[in-house]
């Protein structure tokens, strides 16, 4: 079509000759129109923040779509309304409706990356459900939107308020949030919309089944599912089975325009749950007649395993016009269906293993029931398409044999063993792992075709499969006994310890409840303020990098980047890519004037290869062009020229080779005397053994990206970035100019959690000589699998430790190795390494402690700086050594730890005895603490003690444990301890400057950046608090170097306290600058005093500049101080696992943070909960796998396990400590920014306690290794006795 017409936010719009691909997304944030408030987090319809609402018209009434705009084809919009965040305001005028409304109250977001999503998928329920959205349908319609900041607990709250209905739905929403498109290419590839085809849109239910045309959608499907099964609750039909997997499958915006014939034709798990429940197909198929035209060749109704096969014959073109899901007969034997889907997270996240199960049922001839028929269908995720596996021998053990529990035990117990040989033959996809989603529908661009595109042959399983094999095989067994007990208990014929399997069950929005320390209103600095931003965040007109919009002449970039871990450059030919029209020119390390380095610690981080390669990943040029799809397209055409050299790819290969960054091949800290303690004491119960814990994602919502503008001999860099003066010397270095030449401004990220402390200067460097090289503006933006790639994450470690304890369980003596994954290169991984070793022991006082750390080089991307900066990990290792002492002594883990909890007065926490000069003590802990002990921690372990009624709920859970065979619970309480601000003295200063305007309001500047934490609002409070000025006057400007200049990064939780005593300081100067004026007109308003000033030639500015104490720390001497203050906290968290199999549930969790006299308790418990989640992710399901064989990261976006809302505790109760402020920081205030990761180890504990039950049931030994994070994979397989401490392997 020429041209297509559709209203926009109510107004018509036409749009002419535009790319067939361009999406929605693509087109609404165009410079032509400019809508920026759809935010392309993902570029894969999986994480919601693009979120746009959809009205059409079908059978004369207006039908509301919520669809990912970042996936939706702008032609598909012709003759519909789209409705954006920015609906009913202008940049110049805003004004919140009642859905935004509700947010702001709550406070419920932090970045605001993800919020315009969240906005309009509740503005899509509301208007589908009239008004009246119920629990579920709001579960449900949230299941395709993530939040990285929040931990959810103040998006359920704003949430809550749309519910008109306490539990579940009260009637069927027929014709939902549907979007009848869908799309086939065939072999040139060419794209045809199906929208004006009624045939392709019908759904005809009878008693013998469904009919849907071919662009049905998923979710048009689940609400035929949940209409029919409504209407037939007496009944176990495909269509009950089918209700309990869709609503998980992606979110509700993926479902609403992935189509049935897309879904076929890729394989998808919906595939193979229509293959497993005896689904078939209508086809034609389409060749070319004798006269050039299509004819139809054959109509024909296929099983699903055989359209597969037409579908790959390219002699004729195979058109799928509707498939049938038949029902069994109306009184017929009776049959039973049910689909199971296993995956890492509840909800929006592809499966580990799904199952298909019927079973018809005959009566035998002594009266019981018997099987008659049956189907037994698995399948493994290996890939996008993924195939259903059926066994004749397996199915052929079950037919004939009365329907009991007897028959059901014995079947599933000789299951494993027939399922793991059939699911490790199962071939891998020909499908990269998260590429080509949705319906066919691909650009194949957008997606990091940088130089990578090799990757989709090597789908990552070849070092993880056997574990997944055994996982599927156990856990498909258990699956089978979900099945039969469903059966037994719909036949009301359950009994016995079968009558313990649980069944899926849609959960409840989350109960929950804060406290905090009220202060009087009057004081700003401690009182509770919504997020300065919120507003602009929910009406989607917060300004992100990514947001501002290209110059005219602008040109956008990609990276070319090394497919090998390891190799000699010999040669980069751009030659085919340059060809293309658009396409400007390419830089490589030739290209740089100045210096090919990064500045940090130690500068071995090179801007672009030279000469070498060193990981997967590793930046070779950059590619320029008039869009970003031909940029990427050029990138993918450039080819580079290697000889292998070895590679190192995992830390114990390091080990091995000796292998280690300069510099931190041993960093020890020893105190006391470990080795003659463990020789000399013939007393202490010791353990010893090694574990490993696992990376991590940043995932923040807005990627990596930057602009860089060159303006006369002036460089204007905008970065997405927690560092700016970083950025402004790194690309005044690399272009060789004087720093004064280069600013970086920075408005606010869409999260950070130090992902974006130092990485963002790759993207700046390599931009900035892309400017130099043109002379035109550069943007750098990483597509989210690049990002994945080479930007690093998490620091994955592993821990050798030997442990001793008096047999009434003083802790005496601790000897530990840790050796991190540093990647090819520094970074951060020195002071990451050099945390985890001061705080290993972490809350506990052990007299004699010997702990190394070693930096191991890998031919991996260097991983960097992320939210704890090595104290999660600390946290991690020492818990679990804890927790494996506790039950070798025979001891409560809680009293285990209480006993040896940092006490107040405690004379040799964290000192050095000097052996040659006895009672000459060396301190390294923290500047604050030392001098008055720890009495934090003791009243935060009571007051939790008593607030989580932590000895009954224990006693419930033993008692429980007691009386369950398939469902097990554990409870776990675990304190943790954080120390604050940077080890190195000339970090530990901040700036800021303060402009009080003549009438009264107040502009600040400081040097520190709004990544979501509350930042300005804070800078706001102390401002109006000190000027004694409403906080509405305050302005927060964004942070530029060119007004606060010689920054720190905002990091370590030091943003509040370094910032925040500059901008005192600076309002003091004001203050005491207009106190003769406030002794001469004491009446006069601040407006009126300010007026006054400016007449009177008084200065109404001020600069600051603040720094802590020296702490002074050295290395080679162990002197000094390890940190500023200490955070201290601690955790009770209860879970039930299904010992069946592995998923868990977090029943409650009760978190309890030291944020001294809290600034902002609003704020303070936002980021506490936000801080669990993120470290219950990374314990137990945010996985990263990276190939032995390529050095490639394995994990992409759409694998990877980012908590939803569905992985929410069920209830959660935050707290901050009242009554304990530190009148050593900034308003007697702590941090709340990394501390809180460490709660969310109460979690890995606590389903620790609850494997150790299930494991006692097998008569296997309580105690063994737990690998973090610990998936459903590895706790079922731990259940089973098949942890790696079982199997030898530690």
């Amino acid at each position: 079509m020429s041209n297509i017409a559709f209203l926009l936010n109510g107004r018509r719009v036409t749009v002419s000759n535009f790319e067939p691909r361009l999406t929605l997304a693509e087109y609404l944030r165009s410079p032509a129109v400019g809508l920026m408030g759809t935010k392309p987090a993902c570029n894969q319809g999986m994480c919601g923040a693009c979120t746009v609402l959809l009205t059409s018209l079908k059978d004369g009434k207006a039908k509301y779509t919520p669809v990912n705009a970042c996936r939706f084809p702008l032609v598909s919009c012709d003759g519909m309304a789209v409705q954006t965040i920015e609906a009913g305001n202008t940049k110049t005028s805003r004004q919140l409706n009642c859905i935004q409304e509700k947010f702001v109250k709550h406070n419920a977001t932090q970045c605001g990356f993800c919020l315009p999503g969240f906005v309009m998928g509740v503005t899509a329920l509301v208007k589908e459900t009239q008004g009246h959205p119920t629990v579920d349908d709001i579960e449900e319609a949230m299941s395709g939107h993530l939040c990285r900041c929040t931990g959810y607990r103040t998006v359920t709250d704003a949430l809550r308020e749309f519910v008109t209905e306490a539990s579940t739905r009260e009637h069927a929403l027929l014709g939902g949030a549907t979007n009848s498109i869908t799309y086939y290419k065939n072999l040139q590839g060419t794209s045809i919309a199906t929208t004006a085809i009624p045939e392709f849109h019908g759904v005809a239910v009878t008693d013998a089944g469904m009919t849907l045309g071919a662009a049905v959608t998923v979710q048009e499907l689940l609400e035929a599912c949940r209409a029919y099964a409504k209407a037939h609750a007496d009944q176990m039909s495909p269509a009950h089975a089918l209700l309990e997997v869709l609503p998980r499958y992606r979110g509700k915006e993926a479902r609403s325009v992935s189509t049935l014939a897309g879904e076929l034709a890729i394989g998808t798990e919906v595939a193979n749950y229509l293959t497993g429940l005896g689904a078939t197909a209508a086809v034609e198929r389409v060749t070319r007649g004798a006269n050039g035209h299509p004819q139809v060749e054959v109509r024909a109704q296929v099983g699903l395993p055989q359209l597969v096969g037409l579908l790959q014959d390219r002699a004729a073109v195979t058109v799928i016009t509707s498939v049938h899901l038949p029902f069994p007969a109306p009184r017929a034997a009776p049959e039973f269906y049910a689909c199971y889907k296993l995956s890492r997270k509840v909800e929006n996240m592809h499966h580990l293993l799904l199952a298909v199960f019927r079973v018809r049922l005959t009566p035998g001839a002594d009266g019981l029931l018997v099987v008659d028929q049956c189907t037994l269908g698995f399948a493994k995720y290996v890939g996008w398409r993924s195939e259903l596996i059926r066994d004749a021998a397996l199915e052929a053990t079950l037919v004939g044999r009365p329907w009991n529990d007897t028959t059901a035990r014995e079947v599933a117990a000789g299951m494993p063993q027939r399922l793991q040989p059939l699911l490790a033959a199962t071939p891998s996809t020909d499908m990269d792992m998260g590429w080509g989603m949705d319906t066919g529908w691909d650009t194949g661009l957008g997606w990091g075709c940088t130089h990578l595109h090799g990757w989709g042959m090597d789908t990552g399983w070849e070092d993880t499969a056997a574990h997944l094999d055994a996982y599927c095989a156990t856990a498909g067994a258990g699956l089978f006994l979900r099945f039969y007990a469903a059966v037994a208990r719909h036949m009301n014929k359950l009994s016995g310890p079968l009558a313990d399997v649980r069944q899926p069950t849609r959960r409840s929005l989350m109960r929950d409840t804060q406290d905090w320390e009220h202060i009087p209103e009057s004081d700003l600095t401690g009182t509770r303020h919504t997020n300065i931003l919120m507003q602009s965040h929910a009406t989607g007109f917060s300004r992100f990098t990514l947001d501002i919009e290209l110059p005219a002449n602008g040109l956008y970039g990609a990276l070319v980047c090394s497919t090998h871990p390891h190799a000699r450059l010999d040669g980069i030919d751009a030659t085919e890519a340059l060809k293309i029209e658009g396409v400007v020119a390419m830089v490589t390390a030739r290209d740089i004037p100045g210096i090919n380095k990064h500045t940090g610690i130690v500068m071995d981080t090179t801007v672009f290869a030279d000469g070498e390669v060193e990981c997967v990943g590793h930046p070779i040029a950059l590619v320029m062009a008039t869009s970003q799809p031909l940029a990427e397209l050029a990138a993918s055409k450039v080819v580079v020229h290697y000889t292998d050299l070895p590679a190192i790819l995992s830390i114990d290969q390091a080990i091995a080779a000796n292998s280690y960054l300069s510099g931190l091949e041993s960093h020890k800290l020893v105190l006391g005397d470990v080795d003659a303690t463990f020789a000399g004491r013939s007393d202490l119960v010791v353990t010893e053994g090694h574990f490993y814990t696992g990376g991590q994602e940043h995932w923040y919502l807005e990627g990596q990206n930057c602009l860089v503008v060159p303006r006369d001999e002036h460089y204007e860099v905008f970065s997405s970035t927690q560092n700016p003066s970083k950025v402004q010397t790194d690309v005044a270095g690399v272009l060789g100019i004087p720093r004064r030449r280069v600013t970086c401004t920075i408005n606010h990220t869409g999260g950070g959690f130090g992902g974006k402390q130092d990485r963002p200067c790759i993207l700046a460097t390599a931009a900035a000589v892309g400017a130099l090289k043109t002379g035109r503006p550069v943007r750098l933006a990483l597509p989210r699998r690049l990002d994945f790639q080479m930007m690093g994450g998490r620091h994955p470690f592993r821990c050798d430790y030997k442990f001793g304890c008096t047999r009434d369980g003083k802790m005496v003596a601790l000897k530990v190795r840790v050796v991190t994954d540093g990647g090819h290169c520094h970074d951060t991984t020195g002071p990451v390494l050099d945390k985890c070793v001061f705080q290993l022991p972490n809350a506990y006082t052990i007299p004699h402690i010997e702990i190394e750390g070693r930096g191991a080089k890998l031919n991996h991307p260097t991983n960097t700086a992320f939210r704890g900066f090595g104290a999660p990990q600390h946290c991690a290792m020492m818990e679990q050594i804890v927790e494996e002492m506790a039950g070798k002594l025979g001891m409560a883990p809680h009293q285990f730890r209480e006993l040896n909890l940092n006490k107040p007065g405690d004379e040799i926490l964290f000192r050095e005895l000097n052996l040659n000069k006895p009672g000459d003590e060396i301190l390294v802990g923290s500047y604050v603490s030392h001098g008055k002990g720890e009495a934090q921690l003791q009243a935060i372990w009571d007051q939790l003690m008593q607030t989580s009624e932590f000895p009954r709920r224990l006693a419930e859970v033993e008692a429980f444990n007691r009386q369950h065979q398939y469902v097990k619970r554990g409870i776990s309480l675990i304190p943790l301890k954080n120390g604050v601000c940077f080890e190195e003295d000339f970090m530990n200063q901040g700036m800021a400057l303060v402009h009080v305007l003549a009438d009264g309001s107040v502009q600040v500047s400081h040097g520190g950046v709004e990544m979501g934490q509350g930042l300005n609002t804070k800078m706001a409070q102390i401002a109006a608090q000190t000027l004694g000025v409403p906080l509405d006057t305050v302005s927060v400007l964004p942070t530029c170097t060119d007004t606060c200049a010689n920054t720190q990064p905002t990091a370590a939780s030091s943003g509040t306290d370094l910032n925040g005593g500059a901008v005192r300081e600076a309002c003091a100067q004001i203050v005491r600058n207009l106190a003769p004026l406030r002794a001469e007109f004491p009446k006069a308003t601040f407006a009126e005093i300010c007026n006054k000033a400016y007449f009177g030639r008084v200065t109404l500015s001020a600069a600051s500049h603040f720094k802590l104490p020296t702490l002074g720390w050295h290395w080679d001497t162990k002197t000094g101080f390890s940190a500023f203050y200490y955070d201290f906290g601690a955790s009770v968290s209860e879970v039930e696992v299904d010992t069946l199999t592995g998923e868990f549930t977090i029943l409650r969790s009760d978190l309890l943070e030291d944020a001294g006299r809290s600034l902002n308790p609003t704020l303070d418990l936002t980021q506490v909960e936000g801080g669990f989640m993120q470290g219950v992710g990374w314990l137990t399901m945010e996985e990263i796998n990276w190939s032995l064989r390529s050095g490639a990261m394995l994990t992409v976006p759409f694998t990877y396990a980012l908590p939803g809302l569905a992985d929410t505790p069920l209830e959660l109760h935050t707290a901050l400590l009242k009554g304990h402020p530190c009148p050593e920081n900034v308003a007697g205030s702590k941090s709340s920014g990394e501390a809180p990761v460490l709660l969310g180890t109460s979690v890995l504990m606590a389903i620790r306690h609850a494997i150790q039950s299930a494991r006692a049931d097998r008569g296997l030994k309580a105690q063994f290794t737990m690998d973090t994070p610990l998936t459903i994979e590895k706790i079922k397989l731990a259940i089973e006795g098949q942890a790696p401490s079982d199997l030898g392997d530690h």
